[in-house]
């Protein structure tokens, strides 16, 4: 009765644990990023609760989110890019900015090849805010960098975490 009993139990944890794996698990397929150094592996991902995908309830259903890390060098009173990320239909980029320095940071997303940009300035970003920069409603996947400038005399050092999310 006991061994029955003790079966049952294990059984239940492993369809417990098979149903919830997929909902937390991201695919990098459908957000990508090349050409970095600073990639979030799986290790970091555990010891970093703000680089963790994320599953986020909202009104039409289940949110996920995948965080890049990044920490760029703005030049004075002017502009750099970030990374190039690959971005499918309906996908969307929000920045969280953990630390400028006490600056403010202005961003865009721009298309990868042309540079032209793809969504206006998000101008006025600090450390602590989560902004929404763009989302992705061309219809075709898009390869894009983020834009950052400073309006700063002094070079600034910007470090957040870019977050990529579908519906």
């Amino acid at each position: 009765m006991i061994k029955k009993i003790l079966a049952t139990s294990i059984v239940a944890m492993l369809i417990a644990v098979l149903v919830a794996m997929p909902l937390a698990q991201v695919s990098a397929k459908d957000v990508s990023r090349s050409g970095s150094s600073n990639a979030v592996s799986n290790a970091n991902v555990l010891d970093n609760p703000v680089s963790n995908a994320k599953l986020l309830g909202n009104k039409s259903g289940i949110l996920y989110e995948k965080p890049y890390d990044f920490d760029i060098i703005i030049p004075s009173f002017g502009s750099t890019y970030s990374d190039t990320y690959t971005m499918s239909p309906g996908k969307y980029v929000k920045v969280y900015l953990r630390n400028a320095g006490g600056h403010s940071v202005n961003i865009r997303v721009v298309d990868a090849n042309t540079m032209q940009p793809l969504g206006d300035w998000k101008s006025g970003i600090v450390a602590g805010q989560n902004v929404l920069l763009w989302t992705n409603t061309t219809g075709e996947t898009k390869y894009v960098k983020m834009e950052l400038g400073a309006d700063s005399p002094f070079h600034v050092e910007a470090i957040g975490t870019w977050l990529f999310g579908w519906f």
